[in-house]
């Protein structure tokens, strides 16, 4: 139960219902004007993608250490970004992890790669390998934490609406009802417009 009206806080909220652990604010419940609740969808929002690896070996003819470059598409080769991560360790030093990802798919699966097969590759050597990336809509940036702000201070089943604008990611089906008599149901999330051609 939030109340920051009794304690004469901000906006006069006063809502109650069920939160998610780190999540400030209501993702299921009611205020004194406005009730909502969700069940899921069953959009299909991510894609995995077989990708041709160009690497290059960093290493030597007898320890090779192959390095992904590009990935081929469409008869050509794109250059792939890197993302490095510190991991910090409690028993030792932090390891830095580097993650690869295809600009116009996403990042690789790290497990998923596959490496060369050349034997004794000189030092600066490019060999073909593969590998599988993911595309999901939770990876463009969006603020899904603004709808259940707005939740906290809706006066009405339009309000509650007009915060979902902020929902992109997550597809939820939400039913809204309010203590005028109004009721409504919408789905908002970013679904991929697939065309034939990967």
């Amino acid at each position: 139960h939030l109340n920051t009206e009794m304690m004469g806080g901000e906006n006069d909220i006063d809502a109650q219902g069920v939160a998610f652990a780190g999540l400030p604010g209501v993702v299921l419940g009611y205020t004194r004007n406005v009730a909502w609740s969700a069940t899921t969808t069953g959009y299909d929002v991510t894609d995995v993608y077989a990708e041709e690896v160009t690497f290059r070996n960093d290493g030597d003819a007898t320890t090779p250490d192959w390095v992904p470059i590009s990935v081929r598409f469409d008869a050509a080769d794109v250059l792939l970004e890197t993302i490095s991560e510190e991991i910090l360790v409690s028993s030792g030093a932090p390891i830095t992890q580097v993650f690869y990802d295809v600009p116009h798919h996403g990042p690789f699966i790290p497990d998923s790669i596959v490496l060369p097969r050349m034997v004794d590759p000189p030092t600066g050597a490019m060999a073909t390998g593969s590998a599988m990336s993911v595309r999901y809509t939770g990876n463009e940036v969006s603020n899904e934490l603004a709808f259940f702000v707005g939740l906290l201070t809706a006066q009405n089943v339009q309000e509650a609406f007009d915060a979902q604008d902020a929902f992109v990611v997550g597809a939820q089906n939400f039913s809204f009802a309010d203590s005028s008599g109004n009721i409504g149901w919408s789905t908002r999330a970013r679904i991929p417009q697939r065309d034939c051609r990967f």
